[in-house]
């Protein structure tokens, strides 16, 4: 998946290369970075203590999919009634995976690390480019059509995201805004999946 998704950003940034009426986008998400920078350099800070660092790698690295399998297969096992569910998030996911490249390219946003150099990533990265964040857009689409199905279970998928989203922006890979873009994608995408099949 990983390989896959390399693939399309390389096919996307080909295309993408000359298309200068991206600039103010790119424009705007710059002076945005600047604004927010200060506001990641305060979260990576807290990070200084070693287990926090470790927690928020881990959290980070459980999001580049292996959280979906672990969650994924007991649900279906513990709930067979939540099929649909499962069927409309891995539908809402494949197809934020296929969006997502071309838009995290056309906008072409560094991540906080690169554009200060006293932020050292905790993990390593998928790729170079911060927004949207596509571990918060997973998360959203992979959740919605689950938590829409099983309302009781609000609490926790808003602690899931809560924390993902720091562990994100403690890692310095991205923004406040890049979580913030990637969980509107997520639910952009998976709400209305849901409505319909659900």
């Amino acid at each position: 998946m990983i390989a896959r998704s390399k693939q399309y950003i390389a096919n996307a940034k080909s295309r993408l290369e000359h298309a200068d009426r991206l600039g103010r986008v790119r424009d705007a998400l710059a002076d945005l970075s600047a604004m927010e920078i200060d506001i990641v350099a305060l979260v990576w800070e807290g990070t200084r203590r070693r287990h926090v660092a470790r927690m928020a790698a881990a959290i980070s690295w459980l999001g580049n999919g292996v959280i979906y399998l672990l969650l994924g297969l007991p649900i279906l096992l513990l709930a067979p009634n939540a099929a649909p569910a499962v069927l409309t998030a891995g539908m809402g996911v494949l197809i934020a995976h296929l969006i997502y490249p071309w838009l995290k390219v056309a906008c072409a946003r560094e991540r906080p690390f690169a554009c200060n150099s006293d932020l050292q990533p905790l993990i390593k990265t998928l790729d170079t480019l911060s927004f949207p964040s596509g571990h918060m857009m997973t998360l959203t689409a992979a959740s919605l059509p689950l938590l829409l199905m099983f309302p009781s279970y609000w609490p926790a998928g808003l602690l899931l995201w809560l924390v993902m989203g720091w562990s994100r922006i403690a890692c310095a890979h991205h923004y406040p805004s890049d979580v913030l873009a990637g969980t509107t994608l997520g639910a952009t995408i998976a709400l209305p999946l849901s409505w319909a099949i659900l």
